[in-house]
């Protein structure tokens, strides 16, 4: 079902200046009431919700860029959010078999990224991420680098959504790289430039008919186009 304006300003509301992993947050609770606890849904999980609320606000084609890692030049990658859901597949706990030994494992959540930001350093983050997907308590000796290594291979087969990655090529130099999407910075930037744009046009046809901002986005999108266009006219 289509976001109604309303409700776009609403999500614009959420996320504007917040870090995008609490602005990811705030917009699935937002956009999904009946979800219990956002921030604990597995990265993968969360990251297609994602997604799909971006598909009903801004529509099916994305966008990106990435900058050539050879000679400094922007490359665009055109794709789309169906080919990004159609990989993307999470198992919320498992087996980890290391050095002889079994581990239960479970997916990172909002809330392990979120704590992970104020640790030191990236080292400590790291470090965190690893203890929280094991279940160790924040006190405990930290894994040595073997066991965090493993414990990294094993998220990236089991939450393939938690990490996305694009195939790049630069037109200007022909280099081929993968680059990382970071969905919820991506998602919740380009829901606050769009409510952005949205208020935009709001002020536009309150200067030029004096009507509210209630009236205005009970306009249709199309309707509400047309009078800019006679605005602009």
């Amino acid at each position: 079902m289509p976001i109604s304006p309303r409700d776009r300003l609403r999500l614009w509301d959420a996320v504007t200046g917040m870090h995008p992993v609490d602005a990811a947050v705030r917009c699935l609770a937002v956009a999904l009431p009946d979800l219990d606890d956002p921030a604990a849904l597995p990265l993968g999980d969360r990251d297609a919700a994602l997604l799909a609320l971006r598909r009903e606000v801004v529509g099916e084609r994305l966008s990106a860029q990435a900058t050539c890692p050879a000679c400094g030049e922007r490359a665009g990658v055109e794709l789309t959010v169906s080919a990004l859901l159609g990989d993307m597949s999470t198992d919320r706990c498992w087996q980890l078999e290391h050095e002889g030994a079994s581990y239960e494992m479970r997916a990172l959540t909002s809330r392990d990224v979120a704590a992970a930001v104020h640790a030191g350093s990236p080292e400590e983050a790291r470090a965190a991420l690893v203890r929280a997907v094991l279940g160790r308590a924040p006190g405990e000796e930290n894994p040595d680098e073997g066991m965090s290594a493993a414990v990294a291979a094993s998220l990236a087969e089991h939450d393939r959504g938690a990490e996305i990655l694009l195939a790049c090529t630069c037109a200007h130099c022909g280099a081929e790289w993968e680059d990382v999407l970071d969905v919820a910075r991506f998602v919740t930037a380009e829901i606050a430039h769009h409510g952005v744009r949205l208020l935009t046009d709001v002020a536009e046809l309150a200067r030029a008919f004096g009507w509210s901002e209630h009236a205005i986005l009970d306009l249709p999108d199309a309707r509400r186009r047309a009078y800019l266009a006679l605005t602009a006219g």
